[in-house]
């Protein structure tokens, strides 16, 4: 470079032009070299200089006023070379007489400026692409870490900028076994320019990363020797690997199972009564130990050979085409006759399904199940089947099958739909409401049906039915018909007609009734006699005793009024007419006194209510001590009864002319033999009542009759009559 040269002496420069006035700006006065462009920098103003470089250029100006020692490097902007670098040195010293002299020398540094600036370019693109590299790079110097960028600290988990100017093994902390790592690559690069290794690095976050260390010599073998260390991520990599390496191993382990699965899947079909046979191109490949025992040989007698060889000679025999009809995946299921080598022919069901061997061929692999003997039984119950059909069919038997869940009709013979009178193939599917018209009857058999299928055992019940104006009866039984341990699922019916027993047994049960009703007639019709006999004979003993008269002709009149009851029953039987009673009580009483009864009936249900048997002795009693009591106090010999009909009770009013004494209650009143003690010991307590009402000519005695102490026959019953005679075997 040019050099330019000024001496100043005190301020005044010395072999230069006059110095710059102070008002002016300042301007140094560079001598030209040779080079031409030199001739141009004669001098340098300050408007030259640019503005980045202004601050140097006022630092040599204050030191060339100082006379201070200085040194500056600034650009200029020259009208005909451009920019353009100079560097000024101010340095104070002394001339030869001895005075004050300051030395500028300015030298042309524009090529050294442009080569600094262009190594600076290079520097930062260097560190930028460093910095940026995903690779951690490193110099060392020994066991010194000269610099490294920032992807090397942040692979050791290194804060940034901490790691320049450390010792390696402190670097190399979070790695395991670093101090031996670290020896071990100082050894390695002595005595070779490469090292290579890959090193797991545990983070500060417990993180576990893998990576490749590659470092390379840049001097001589000696002790400090130089480096370069290069830090590579494979963490991935490697997780690939293990990755690759668990896979690998479960594939072997994978390949170990299916050949262990295959093997014990090939004992296990071995020990199935299934045979297997597998079928491809080539003919059989392989076969099961149940398959060999069907066709009666071994496996090499069969390798190699169509399975149509087993086959009959039938053209659609399913081993002859199933290779080439079924597409992969399909199954097909059959039946047919195989011919095994000793000649013996047997039944086979069997499953076809095509599949790929490891070769990617077609084959078909056959499932095949012996059932000789199934279809033998199955033959041996059809027969059976027939042979118990034809019985069915033939029994005086009503049977019928049913669903449990429904009770819909699944099977019938003839005999059961002849009951219905619907032809048996319209009743399959119906239910009981559908084959009897009659809804109680239906109501009742599915009754009975629900109740038969929660018992375990079989239920007996009779239904009689009617069919085309004919009456009929029938005992039926219910089985449930179930698997072991489920519950039911069908229900068998099976009917016996009983209707000519039942009918001998009513005809015989209506005679034993007749004879009954005979034999009791006949005792009533005595018993009533044998009172009427005593009556006579304790009437005769009051008239020759005229003093007991009155107490004889009391207990006269309670005989008379039982033989009043028996003598009604001689007539009919089972319960009697209140009115009859009523009648013939009140007829003995008027007789027994000679006295006279007015007998009124109100309401039209008096000839519908009956007195049963065992209360019409007692109610006979109590109307007759009643009415005895009325005459005895009538004042001209005579009396009231009235019979009084309700639609829910009876009432029997008797009327006296005698009065009630104060305070009276039924209550007070004791048992005894005679009057009211009589009355409140036989009145029925369920179903009658006794209230004594006075009344405006005497009291009113009121019997009140309930049912069950009454009853009325049942809707549309005629109403009974008495037609007994009454034989009366002494006066009255």
């Amino acid at each position: 470079a040019s050099v330019g040269l000024a001496t100043f002496e005190g301020n005044t420069p010395s072999h230069v032009p006059p110095p710059v006035p102070s008002e002016a700006p300042a301007q140094f006065v560079v001598e030209a070299g040779r080079p031409a462009q030199s001739m141009a920098l004669q001098s340098v103003s300050r408007d030259m200089v640019v503005p980045q470089s202004l601050e140097s250029f006022a630092r040599v100006q204050t030191a060339v006023k100082r006379g201070e020692v200085t040194q500056a490097r600034y650009a200029i902007r020259h009208p005909d070379l451009g920019t353009r670098w100079l560097l000024t040195r101010v340095e104070p010293g002394r001339t030869g007489t001895g005075h004050q002299a300051t030395s500028v020398v300015t030298i042309d540094v524009t090529d050294e400026q442009l080569a600094r600036d262009h190594n600076e370019q290079l520097l930062r693109e260097l560190a930028t692409i460093l910095e940026s590299s995903p690779a951690g790079i490193a110099y060392l110097k020994g066991t010194f870490l000269v610099r490294c960028n920032s992807q090397f600290e942040l692979m050791l988990g290194l804060d940034p900028g901490s790691a320049a100017g450390r010792d390696m093994s402190a670097v190399l902390a979070t790695v395991p076994k670093g101090p031996l790592l670290l020896q071990s690559a100082l050894d390695a690069l002595r005595e070779a320019e490469t090292y290579e290794t890959e090193i797991e690095i545990i983070l500060p976050d417990r993180r576990r990363g893998w990576y490749a260390l590659k470092s390379r010599r840049l001097g001589p073998p000696v002790d400090d020797v130089e480096a370069v260390a290069v830090l590579s991520d494979i963490t991935r990599r490697k997780s690939q690997q293990l990755e690759m390496a668990e896979i690998s191993a479960q594939r072997e382990r994978a390949q170990l199972a299916a050949d262990t699965q295959a093997e014990r899947t090939r004992t296990v079909l071995d020990s199935v009564f299934v045979g297997i046979v597998t079928v491809g191109r080539n003919g059989i490949e392989w076969m099961n130990r149940s398959a060999r025992r069907m066709f009666g040989g071994d496996l090499s007698d069969f390798t190699g050979l169509a399975i149509s060889t087993v086959a009959t000679e039938e053209e659609d025999h399913p081993f002859r085409h199933l290779l080439d009809d079924l597409s992969e995946g399909q199954a097909h299921t059959f039946e047919c006759r195989v011919k095994a080598r000793d000649g013996r022919l047997f039944w086979v069901v069997g499953n076809a399904v095509v599949t790929r061997n490891n070769a990617g061929e077609r084959e078909v692999t056959y499932a095949l199940l012996d059932i000789e003997r199934r279809r033998e039984a199955e033959a041996r119950t059809a027969e059976a089947q027939a042979s118990l059909q034809r019985i069915i069919e033939s029994a005086p038997l009503a049977i019928t099958l049913r669903d449990a869940k429904t009770l819909r009709v699944l099977q019938m013979n003839q005999v059961a739909a002849s009951i219905t009178g619907i032809p048996r193939d319209q009743a399959i599917g119906l239910l009981p409401e559908d084959l009897y018209p009659d809804d109680a009857t239906a109501a009742t058999m599915r009754a009975d049906m629900v109740a038969a299928l929660a018992d375990s055992q079989p239920t007996q019940r009779e239904y009689r039915l009617d069919l085309d104006g004919h009456a009929s009866w029938w005992e039926a039984r219910y089985l449930p018909l179930a698997r072991p341990g489920c519950p039911p699922d069908q229900l068998l019916l099976v009917a016996t007609d009983v209707t000519d027993q039942r009918l001998a047994q009513k005809a015989k049960l209506e005679d034993a009734i007749a004879q009954r009703e005979k034999l009791v007639r006949e005792v009533h019709h005595r018993i009533k006699n044998n009172l009427q006999g005593v009556a006579g004979l304790l009437q005769q003993i009051a008239l020759n005793k005229p003093e007991m008269a009155e107490t004889i002709n009391e207990v006269v009149g309670q005989v008379q009024a039982i033989a009043q009851v028996y003598g009604l029953q001689v007539g009919s039987a089972g319960p009697l007419q209140v009115r009859s009673v009523i009648e013939a009580i009140a007829q003995s009483v008027r007789r027994t006194f000679n006295a006279q009864i007015a007998l009124t009936m109100e309401g039209e249900q008096a000839q519908e209510w009956l007195l049963p048997e065992a209360e019409s002795i007692p109610i006979a009693l109590c109307v007759n001590e009643l009415l005895t009591n009325a005459i005895k106090h009538a004042t001209d010999n005579d009396a009231r009864c009235t019979l009084r009909c309700n639609e829910n009770s009876v009432d029997i009013q008797i009327h006296n002319h005698g009065k009630l004494p104060d305070g009276f209650s039924l209550d007070r009143i004791p048992g005894g033999v005679t009057g009211l003690g009589l009355v409140r010991a036989l009145l029925p307590r369920r179903s009658a009542s006794l209230k004594l009402e006075p009344s405006a000519d005497g009291v009113i005695a009121t019997v009140r009759l309930v049912p069950p102490g009454v009853a009325r026959p049942a809707p549309g019953a005629a109403p009974q009559e008495s037609t007994g005679k009454q034989i009366t075997l002494w006066p009255q």
